[in-house]
Order: structure tokens, then C-alpha cells, then sequence
């Protein structure tokens, strides 16, 4: 007979069944904190219990500004549904603006419970009160049908994008999101301008900020390009040109006397097409709003943390959108941002 209590007796293949193998066991022990989480219905999201050696969702990089403007977009395009004339662009320029704070937010993975219940903060770059708190609440916007009567209180939610509050929260944002925040400001501006209520901005600061350099770099180009298409445009219409040459030349000048010249300007700077007559000459002189427009949008991102650059930029940039309306550039969803 065979002694099976020595470890050198054969195994038979009723031993071998009862000795679980290897892989056996590696697969039953992975398949313990599975069961555990499981049983436990552990949730990573910012509400959920703090549990050791779970990890638990921190808040991304400006995730309350970011929240904030795909609700306000989203408030916004309900209220200015229904506009007729110069608002009706509204809505679908707001439909835009939530669907890419919503793509951005999901591709954060930010929870769709945290969209929702989270309270949009007072005045913020996406605030759109049209009362005196600076806040719209969710359901404030969602009941309104968009009828004539209501285009003042949708033109000062818009507006309030530019109140010294906002403006001074937008400048909280990092420079990575602030660009893209700013240009929303922007067109809200510019929206409420469009529905007969005009943005305030604060007073000209007078010391110099963070994006003067290249703001007053982008006037000078423009005033450059403007100066040739007036010389370039018959007498009789040259009005529209002198007076919009004025205003950029009007910039340079305030820009310059806070101290943001960077040195003397080039003595000319390349055309991006021949003028020759009056027809290039209008051509160029909405070249010379769209890339100022832009050009001005490139400077978001150095304000950050400054409430004077962040104002200045985003008070130019819609400025240029304002100009280029009479010359038949279009009002973009994101204004000062390349499309």
C-alpha cells in the first residue's frame, strides 16, 4: 500500500481536483474588492463617502466657471427664443456655446449629477442676471417663451457678462480656460448691444496690464491697414473709413499712454492683397477688423489674474465685432478666437 501521507507519494487525480491551482486562486482573490465595491455601491463622484484606498473625482482645473457657462448658455438660449431682429441670431449662437461647454465638461468626466445640482455661483463670466444679484437660476430661464417682452430683461442677462464683478471672476480663470470663457463674454456683449442694451464698461484703468503689449501691437497694425484703405477710397465714402481709422487710431493712443508701447512702431506693414481702388479698399478694411478682432482675442490669456487686462481685451475684442457689423462681419459664437 501506498503511504499518502508522505510527500513523496503519487497524486491521484481525486487529489489533484482537490488542490485548487494557481490561476484559481489569483482569480478568486482579484474578484474580492470587486465584491466588496460592489456590495458597497461605491460612487466616485464628488458627493460620495470618502472610503481609504478608494479614490474619490477632484474638481478639474475651473471646473465651477466651466459648469457655470454651459448653464448660463443653456438658460440663455431659452430665454432669447422667439427674438425677432437683431436677437434672433441669439439661440443658435447660445445652442453653440452649451454644446461645447458640454463637450468640454464630458470630456473632463465631469458627473451629470454634478452638472445638475450644483448652484451656478453669483455673478461669474457666464453670470446672466437681469436683476441686481447677478444670477439667473436654472429654472428662472427655462420658462421664459422669448416673446418682445421679454428681449430687455434677455438683453441685460446678456450684459451682465461685462459687469465689474464678472469681469473680476473671469479673471480668476487659469489661461488655458480663460480664452475660451472671454470670447463668451464677448458675445454676450455684443448681444445685449444687439438687443438694445448696451454693455457698461468700467473706466480705462491707467496703468499699463499684462495684455497691452500685444493689444496695442494688433491698433497699430490695424491703423496701418486702415490708413491705406482710406487713402485708397474715393472721397465720397471715405467717411465710413476716416471715422473707423479714428477710433483704432484712438486706441493706439490710450494704449501707449499707460505705458504699453513696446518702442516705435515698423514703418509699414505687409498688405495681404494689392489696393488699388475702392473696391480692394473696403476688402481691406475688413481684413484689418477680423484679424484685429483676433489678433485682440490672443491676449485672454495672458490676464489672468489681472481684472484691468481681462476688461481691456474683452472690452476690444467686442469693440472690433461691433465695428466689423457695419462692414458685414458676421457675430461668431467665440469672437476673438480662431474658428
Amino acid at each position: 500500500m501506498v503511504d499518502r501521507s508522505s510527500p513523496h507519494a503519487p497524486r491521484t487525480s481525486r487529489d489533484v481536483a482537490a488542490v485548487p491551482s494557481r490561476r484559481a486562486v489569483v482569480a478568486a482573490a482579484s474578484l474580492v474588492p470587486l465584491g466588496l465595491l460592489t456590495a458597497c455601491r461605491v460612487r466616485l463622484e464628488d458627493d460620495a463617502p470618502r472610503i481609504p484606498l478608494v479614490p474619490t473625482r477632484e474638481p478639474t482645473e475651473d471646473e465651477a466657471l466651466l459648469l457655470a457657462a454651459w448653464r448660463t448658455a443653456t438658460d440663455l438660449g431659452r430665454m432669447t427664443t422667439g427674438l425677432a431682429g437683431d436677437g434672433a441670431a441669439a439661440p443658435r449662437l447660445h445652442a453653440v456655446h452649451a454644446r461645447t461647454f458640454d463637450q468640454l465638461l464630458r470630456d473632463r468626466r465631469v458627473p451629470q449629477a454634478q452638472r445638475v445640482t450644483t448652484p451656478t455661483p453669483s455673478v461669474s463670466t457666464s453670470g446672466s442676471d437681469a436683476g441686481a444679484s447677478g444670477t439667473v437660476g436654472t429654472s428662472g430661464a427655462s420658462g421664459a417663451s422669448g416673446t418682445p417682452a421679454d428681449r430687455g430683461a434677455a438683453a441685460r442677462a446678456e450684459a451682465a457678462a461685462v459687469s465689474p464683478a464678472a469681469l473680476a471672476e473671469l479673471a480668476s480663470a487659469h489661461a488655458g480656460q480663460l480664452p475660451l470663457l472671454g470670447s463668451f463674454g464677448a458675445c454676450r456683449a455684443r448681444l445685449a448691444g444687439l438687443l438694445g442694451s448696451p454693455a457698461r464698461w468700467p473706466e480705462w484703468g491707467t496703468a499699463a496690464s499684462p495684455a497691452d503689449g500685444g493689444l496695442l501691437a494688433a491698433h497699430r497694425r490695424a491703423r496701418y491697414h486702415l490708413e491705406v484703405a482710406a487713402a485708397r477710397t474715393p472721397d465720397d465714402d471715405r467717411g465710413a473709413v476716416s471715422r473707423e481709422l479714428a477710433r483704432v487710431a484712438g486706441v493706439v493712443v490710450r494704449l501707449e499712454s499707460r505705458g504699453g508701447s513696446s518702442g516705435a512702431p515698423p514703418a509699414g506693414y505687409p498688405l495681404p492683397f494689392p489696393v488699388r481702388d475702392g473696391a480692394a479698399a473696403r476688402r481691406l478694411v475688413t481684413h484689418a477688423l477680423t484679424t484685429l478682432e483676433t489678433a485682440c482675442g490672443t491676449t485672454w490669456a495672458a490676464g489672468s489674474g489681472s481684472t484691468e487686462a481681462v476688461t481691456t481685451t474683452t472690452r476690444l475684442v467686442v469693440d472690433a465685432v461691433t465695428a466689423g457689423d457695419a462692414w458685414g462681419v458676421p457675430l461668431r459664437a467665440f469672437p476673438g478666437l480662431l474658428s
